[in-house]
């Protein structure tokens, strides 16, 4: 669901003033100024206020607002549970058919709103509904955007995101001149690693080490890791919906296996049943 001009709903809890539009400002009032009664565009306030504005109509509706997570709304009644996430002026709304339909009635006696249908891409992520009723995450548009800033579109294939013997590589080669480019491919990489393939996060998090004075070596294996990513575009992860689904965690540490400093490094995956839906 689209709200639309969403920020133009808030309500501002400060006194907010700005200059007279051009082309409306009377003979002799040019030093007045307008006191804002709502939110608009620009505002450093409007975010907020908008968000205030939705969470109170939500909450109005019967749903709750999550304290781990000021952006999800789950609706109280546990009987039927529906769940609706606020991105800025975008809703995705989770639940039965009918209780979707209900709720985006009840929005629409408020906003002026645009219903997109059944998701397929949210924020970058592909969502795909399979055969048995499960859905598939991947995020090979933003992949091939990726490969293509940092014009590795001919590169090489590879199977693997890191070489396993990186750490144990360190050298002395060349700083990098410039380490704006190595910063803002990481930056990339890290949203990848964090939403749908835990495969690379272990390779993002020891190169993101590195970006105040990368080094020739630690861009090669930033490459790398887009390389992989192009060779594995098509890899999905799983969401299943299985009622009976057990919520199991699994931490581990090397204990000590950076040989150059004798730092651990540990890590920690949550599955929900069969699907890993958090890993760091």
């Amino acid at each position: 669901v689209d709200i639309k001009t969403a920020f133009l709903h808030g309500n501002l809890e400060d006194e907010v003033y700005m200059s007279q539009p051009e082309g409306d400002i009377e003979a002799g009032q040019e030093q007045k100024v307008c006191k804002l009664n709502k939110a608009i565009y620009g505002l450093k306030q409007a975010a907020r206020a908008w968000h205030l504005k939705i969470g109170e109509s939500l909450i109005k509706y019967g749903f709750e607002q999550s304290k781990a997570d000021p952006c999800l709304f789950k609706f109280a009644n546990n009987v039927n549970p529906m769940y609706i996430i606020v991105y800025v002026d975008d809703l995705l709304v989770a639940g039965k058919e009918e209780d979707i339909r209900k709720i985006i009635k009840e929005l629409e006696e408020e906003y002026e709103l645009k219903n997109l249908g059944e998701v397929n891409y949210y924020l970058g992520i592909n969502i795909e509904r399979t055969k048995e009723g499960n859905f598939a995450l991947n995020q090979k548009n933003k992949i091939e955007e990726i490969v293509e800033k940092f014009n590795l579109k001919e590169a090489k294939p590879t199977n693997i995101p890191m070489d396993p013997n990186y750490l144990k590589q360190e050298g002395e080669d060349d700083l990098l001149p410039n380490n704006t480019q190595y910063r803002k491919a990481v930056g990339a990489l890290l949203y990848i690693a964090t939403v749908s393939r835990p495969d690379i996060a272990v390779a993002v998090n020891i190169l993101s080490r590195r970006n105040e004075k990368p080094r020739e070596r630690d861009w090669n294996a930033v490459k790398r890791i887009i390389r992989y990513l192009k060779t594995t575009a098509e890899l999905k992860l799983i969401i299943n919906m299985d009622k009976e689904s057990i919520l199991t965690a699994f931490c581990d540490a090397d204990w000590a296996n950076d040989k150059s400093d004798r730092k651990s490094t540990s890590g920690s995956v949550f599955k929900l049943g069969n699907c890993t839906i958090q890993w760091m």
